[in-house]
């Protein structure tokens, strides 16, 4: 079925280990249509996998595959928001999680894959990733100026 470009495009957002894989199975249960590739397997960590879409990460170079996601749902990390063309509606669900428990995700997580070389603190990194946030939510709340479309938060 082929969705109208009057249709905004759909996007779950937020730090890694935030509950944007779970967002995205709740919008799919609801009857959404997901952009995802499946490339990142299921795992451990997210047992019913992660959602991800590979071209998100190219956002900055290649913006056109967003002409198929009108009235669809696909997750972007926060940081890539800012690369969005102002051309398109968004409509963007951006989901928080208590700092501590994030973190403590991400340790085990990266513990599990034997990537617990972190050089940064869990204080030094919460206060960067406080700063990335509170800056994204500035940023995302604005879009309804420059960039129609809606932003709402939601606590994982």
């Amino acid at each position: 079925m082929t969705k109208s470009k009057a249709e905004p495009v759909f996007i779950v957002s937020g730090l890694p280990r935030c509950g944007t894989s779970m967002m995205m199975q709740m919008l799919e249960a609801g009857g959404m249509q997901v952009i995802t590739d499946h490339i990142r397997q299921a795992d451990e960590d997210n047992p019913h996998g992660y959602y991800e879409f590979e071209k998100v990460k190219q956002i900055k170079e290649d913006s056109s595959w967003l002409d198929s996601c009108h009235g669809k749902v696909f997750k972007m990390v926060s940081a890539l928001l800012y690369y969005l063309p102002n051309s398109k509606e968004y409509k963007i669900v951006f989901m928080k999680r208590k700092m501590d428990e994030m973190l403590a995700s991400q340790n085990t997580m990266l513990r599990r894959q034997g990537r617990n070389d972190a050089v940064v603190s869990d204080e030094e990194m919460a206060k960067k990733l406080d700063k990335h946030l509170s800056e994204a939510e500035t940023r995302n709340r604005r879009c309804t100026g420059k960039r129609p479309g809606t932003y709402r938060t939601f606590n994982a």
